[in-house]
């Protein structure tokens, strides 16, 4: 997708897709029929992990995609799948509807491991008869199974389907070890498997030990990191391992045994086929061992440097030392809306070793953020980090789901603030209590009970849907105040990022149990506006 001559769409899929599956070739289809097939309301094209696209070729990938969307996007569904740091860095001229993958729940989870280890024992057993291959899987997916539910702090890692995943190939090659109680601890683990178990298992002599081994990767990936590289040239590697190996072991070890070894047994090196680069198995991995080296060799001032698609180092490496403190106080000193949204990601991984002073002046400074976007008329932004403020109150991470009761119980004095910020700097035209007053005008109880039809006169009165309740669109949104604003337009994102779900493609928002939480901080002084 990134080079010049890349093919379009439907030559992709049958030169670069339909050639890998097998028996395809016997049904001679062709360009001609991709294309007819995107043209007729019968294609869901998926494009999987934007994230792992290397940061040079981003805007070309951008673009490709763009252009697929652009001919084919009116008959056919495209599906962009991306980690958050990832989807940060996708540039599109077209109209995407974000969403987030849902947390698994128990039966999701469930039938996630009973099939995942069917593969593995089909793959690893060829031959076996399905019975056998079915109850080897049962049987190892309820040991697994068993050990979760006994333990609730690996059940908060099970609903995410990258830590269930590690989790079970964690498992499979040490079940009778007790799972690890948490994501740095699982990466770890991963790693001494991979690096000791596997070797073992397989039995194959490593040429180092697996932590000098773990060092030499270690460097690796935070050099590839200060280049914001997900792909290292092989010659470079070679050269970079050559010296890591000299400071790391006492041990003769030559850098292409080294690096052969992690490719082909442990598998935490994957070379492309195409050119003589390398990236690691995954970039959850580089990033963990990244942190780590910050750790090992007290890095942490370098953190504050790391560009927006490697944050992600800096939030680890909070998870991984015993205090975070330092480093996110020099992130509130440093400032901005990155620096603020990094700083509260790395309280969130250890949130119990931070000084509650620290944490007050973090929201002090995303308040002081959000009312400068205000008074400088930047209503989209002060929008959508209104969303952002809301979350770091309740102690949530972006995209997480809120329940009715944290927002019948969010707190009054954020809700006062955050409202009268909104109703100042508009001069009363936006606020969530310029909302309220036409809730009520609209018919909306405020007993904290949905209703449709109120919401439906609401959307219309505040001009975010049209005479026939189709939502403009987010972009069509008047981010001004003016004499034509419509009274009660903003906040928007808010309440879509708070409150949200997904009604026949209509994004429908649970209004009564906002109007409730306001009365009830009424109740308590909050500003009055009248109905």
């Amino acid at each position: 997708m990134a080079k010049e001559d890349a093919p379009d769409l439907p030559t992709l899929i049958v030169e670069h897709h339909l050639s890998n599956i097998r028996g395809s070739q016997t049904l001679n289809l062709n360009r001609d029929w991709a294309d007819r097939l995107l043209r007729q309301n019968k294609a869901l094209v998926m494009i999987d992990g934007f994230d792992e696209v290397a940061t040079d070729q981003c805007e070309a990938v951008s673009a490709w995609i763009d252009r697929a969307v652009a001919t084919y996007g009116e008959t056919a569904l495209f599906m962009l799948t991306s980690r958050p740091a990832g989807y940060d860095r996708y540039n599109s001229s077209q109209v995407w509807t974000a969403v987030s993958v849902k947390p698994f729940d128990e039966e999701q989870r469930n039938t996630f491991l009973q099939q995942w280890y069917t593969c593995q024992e089909t793959l690893s057993r060829p031959g076996r008869p399905p019975e056998e291959i079915n109850d080897l899987a049962q049987q190892a997916a309820q040991g697994l199974i068993d050990q979760i539910e006994q333990r609730s702090e690996l059940r908060d890692m099970t609903d995410n389907p990258l830590l269930l995943c590690m989790l079970a190939a964690f498992y499979r090659f040490r079940p009778s070890r007790k799972l690890p109680l948490n994501r740095l601890k699982l990466y770890q683990g991963f790693c001494q498997m991979l690096l000791e178990d596997r070797p073992e298992y397989k039995g194959m002599d490593m040429a180092l030990p697996a932590d000098e081994a773990q060092a030499v990767l270690q460097g690796v990936a935070w050099t590839m990191v200060k280049q914001a590289k997900i792909e290292i040239d092989g010659t470079e590697l070679h050269q970079q391992v050559s010296q890591l190996l000299a400071q790391a072991t006492d041990l003769v070890v030559q850098p292409e045994t080294f690096i052969k070894q992690i490719e082909e047994i442990s598998e935490l090196f994957v070379k492309r086929q195409s050119v003589d680069e390398v990236e690691f198995a995954h970039r959850s991995f580089q990033e963990y061992l990244a942190a780590k080296e910050v750790q090992g060799q007290n890095y942490e001032p370098a953190l504050l440097g790391l560009g927006k698609d490697w944050q992600e180092v800096a939030v680890l490496y909070a998870g991984l030392v015993k205090n975070p403190t330092s480093l996110i106080e020099a992130l509130i000193k440093k400032g901005g809306q990155e620096a603020l949204d990094l700083a509260y990601k790395c309280w969130l991984e250890n949130p119990q070793r931070v000084p509650t002073g620290v944490f007050a002046e973090l929201m002090e400074q995303s308040y002081q953020l959000l009312e400068m976007y205000m008074v400088a008329g930047e209503w989209k932004k002060a929008d959508q980090y209104t969303y952002r403020v809301t979350l770091q109150v309740l102690g949530k991470s972006v995209g997480e789901f809120l329940t009715v009761e944290e927002i019948l119980k969010f707190p009054c004095k954020d809700l006062k603030r955050l409202d009268g910020l909104w109703v100042n700097h508009s001069s009363g035209k936006f606020g969530f209590s310029v909302q309220k007053a036409i809730w009520v005008q609209c018919g909306g109880k405020l007993d904290g009970e949905w209703d449709y039809d109120a919401y439906q006169k609401f959307g219309k009165k505040v001009a975010w849907y049209d005479a026939d309740f189709k939502f403009y669109g987010y972009d069509k949104l008047v981010f001004e105040v003016s004499d034509i604003t419509p009274l009660g337009h903003l906040p928007f994102w808010c309440w879509v990022g708070w409150l949200v779900f997904l009604c026949l493609g209509v994004v429908c928002l649970l209004w009564g149990f906002c109007a409730s939480r306001l009365v009830s901080c009424e109740d308590q002084g909050f500003q009055k506006v009248p109905n």
